[in-house]
């Protein structure tokens, strides 16, 4: 039984050490044999993104849509306390949605 891919999403996986040359190969290949429409959500001050993008350039070609407004700058957990203690500087963050397709 095959299986058809429409649509990629992920967020919080590009950082630091993360494999991101072999997320970009995944997408690649996932990419040629289904075609889906591919979304990654990135924080703008992940300084490894231009990196990823730089990877992602040979195969891929974006476009990036800012991610704006209360719904992208919420804490972390319900007890501001409690979030601000785990995940400090959360709300200063700001975020891109990139769509990435194949290079024609």
């Amino acid at each position: 039984m095959s299986k058809h891919i429409d649509v990629v999403m992920a967020t919080d996986v590009i950082y630091k050490g993360s494999p991101y040359d072999k997320l970009a190969e995944l997408l690649e290949a996932l990419a040629r044999q289904h075609d889906p429409e591919i979304l990654i959500i990135i924080p703008k001050q992940r300084d490894c993104r231009d990196d990823f993008l730089r990877i992602m350039s040979g195969a891929f070609q974006w476009t990036v849509t800012e991610l704006t407004g209360k719904d992208y700058q919420m804490k972390a957990l319900a007890s501001e306390k409690e979030s601000d203690k785990y995940y400090p500087g959360l709300m200063k963050l700001n975020f891109d949605l990139y769509s990435f397709k194949l290079r024609p």
